[in-house]
């Protein structure tokens, strides 16, 4: 069986679905999208579904601040279908030195002084105001923190350490439902053409005198040729597979930016104390964290061996760091009552790896049960391997066991529980993101290979890129010479210099793509 298509999306979560909706809609193509999986199933199924405007790296600025005034658009215009907010981000400081000093903030960033907060709809349970762009952070001390957002403790207040020193909000910032969008991208790209293929593998480029000529795809034992002049490989975690069907010969952006794909997971817990309201930011801790480890827990901890402590904590613990930790620890509240709770430094540092099929490429969620009113769940994945090994059904349990640390979820409410206390009443009834070396992702196409493109390496932030990059991505796609590409698209080119930007080595970079 042959089809034919203008162009070929590989990869049906929220990036794959926002550059087909744009060569479909903006460009008037015939699109067709290729995933071996459900629709928006891997990573972009368990994201934090959060946004921010706030980023360091010029670049970075420009791409997501054009994705969210588009997400914002279309939340106008849809009557908010996927109920876009303007929570904020709340980034929480326990020193005084982290925003205290005028130097600690680009000179381009409007941070305005204590006593001017700005209060958005929101935290007045009333709708978000999408009409107006509120931009810029507001500096707060403690006390004004505190009187804002009752849950926190200030520092004075904290015996044996703990407490904040001073918080930083920020205001074009919120979350969504995820799906939702998704959704709504998706019913844009179908009405105008664009045909799914779900449950299908790509197998096989084809390619003739540096020019993409068409993909074969299979499910089970079907076979369909597909002609077009343009494959988008935006296949997340899995984008580095789909390329290795290039060949070796040709230019690997994956080696060229170290990109790496490691675990994503996030605790879940029913807030039945009602300690964060709805209407809160995003809180997100900026200095290393002090945990309240028990007698019990310090004892056990210091008598574990060095590999124990590794494999728990990352290779960076130390024993004589017993209590302090990385900073990047997030926790937001959901309208349904729950708290949503994330922290890299977990499990950043474990790279999980799987088996593949040979035609096709599989993932899963993975869940813990942490009491009657928690629930810890988390991603899994693969990164890419060889070509017709085995695909492994356990292999998720296996990932439970040997990747995702047990401790992951008390662990993160213990650290958020260091500057809101009363999350410590929870701690005893108790996927992959890939990402560059230099934080930016990877958008565009391959020199000497005309019709190939990528988009990928999101390191966790695809929500809020998808509608920014897949317009992009789409421009790059169809040389539009009508419309120009904005300033900021050289610095995503797939071969471009991987070093990180001097900017992004600022105090805020909790963790990658995570925070400021």
């Amino acid at each position: 069986m042959k089809k034919i298509y203008d162009a070929v999306v590989c990869g049906g979560g929220i990036i794959g679905l926002a550059t087909a909706r744009n060569l479909a809609v903006t460009h008037g193509l015939k699109v067709c999208i290729v995933d071996p999986n459900p629709l928006v199933s891997m990573t972009s199924a368990v994201s934090t579904e959060c946004y921010r405007d706030v980023w360091i790296d010029e670049s970075m600025r420009s791409l997501i601040g054009r994705s969210i005034h588009l997400i914002e658009t279309r939340a106008q215009k849809s009557g908010n279908a996927f109920s876009l907010n303007r929570n904020g981000y709340l980034f929480v400081s326990t020193s005084d030195d982290r925003f205290c000093k005028p130097s600690s903030f680009p000179p381009d960033w409007p941070v305005r002084t204590p006593g001017s907060m700005y209060v958005p709809n929101q935290y007045l349970g009333r709708k978000p105001d999408l009409a107006n762009t509120p931009d810029g952070m507001d500096l707060l001390t403690a006390a004004e923190a505190k009187n804002n957002f009752k849950f926190l403790a200030e520092a004075r207040d904290v015996e044996g350490g703990g407490g904040i020193v001073a918080a930083l909000h920020a205001r074009r910032c919120g979350w969504m439902d995820a799906q939702q969008l998704a959704m709504s991208i998706l019913d844009d790209a179908k009405l105008h053409g664009t045909q799914v293929y779900s449950g299908w593998s790509l197998g096989d480029i084809r390619v003739k005198s540096n020019r993409v000529e068409g993909v074969t795809m299979f499910k089970g034992e079907q076979r369909v040729d597909i002609e077009s002049p343009t494959l988008i490989n935006a296949a997340g975690p899995f984008a580095q597979k789909v390329h290795s069907l290039l060949g070796r010969e040709r230019p690997n952006p994956f080696e060229l930016l170290e990109v790496t794909n490691t675990l994503h997971a996030k605790a879940i817990i029913k807030d039945t104390l009602k300690v964060i309201p709805y209407t809160s930011p995003m809180i997100i801790t900026v200095d290393p964290i002090m945990l309240d480890w028990s007698g019990e827990e310090k004892e056990a901890l210091s008598q574990a061996s060095s590999e124990e402590l590794n494999y728990l904590f990352g290779p960076a613990w130390s024993k004589a760091h017993l209590e302090a930790l990385p900073p990047g620890a997030h926790v937001r509240p959901t309208t349904s009552g729950h708290l949503i709770f994330v922290w890299e430094h977990g499990h950043s540092h474990k790279r999980a790896v799987s088996s593949l099929g040979s035609k096709g490429l599989d993932s899963g969620i993975i869940g813990s049960e942490l009491g009657s009113d928690c629930l810890g769940s988390g991603i899994v994945g693969s990164e890419v391997m060889e070509l017709g090994q085995p695909s492994i059904g356990p292999f998720y349990q296996r990932m439970v066991e040997d990747r995702l640390d047990p401790l992951y979820p008390q662990m993160v409410i213990k650290a958020m529980s260091s500057i809101i206390p009363e999350l410590k009443q929870y701690i005893d009834s108790p996927p992959f993101i890939d990402h560059t070396s230099d934080g930016r992702s990877i958008i565009g196409g391959l020199s000497g290979l005309e019709g190939y493109l990528l988009n990928t390496a999101f390191a966790g932030y695809g929500i809020m890129a998808a509608e920014g990059a897949g317009e992009l991505c789409a421009l790059q796609a169809t040389g539009s010479s009508s419309i120009s590409l904005p300033s900021y698209a050289a610095d995503f080119d797939p071969l471009r210099n991987g070093k990180q930007p001097q900017d992004v080595q600022n105090i805020y970079t909790c963790n990658i793509g995570g925070t400021l």
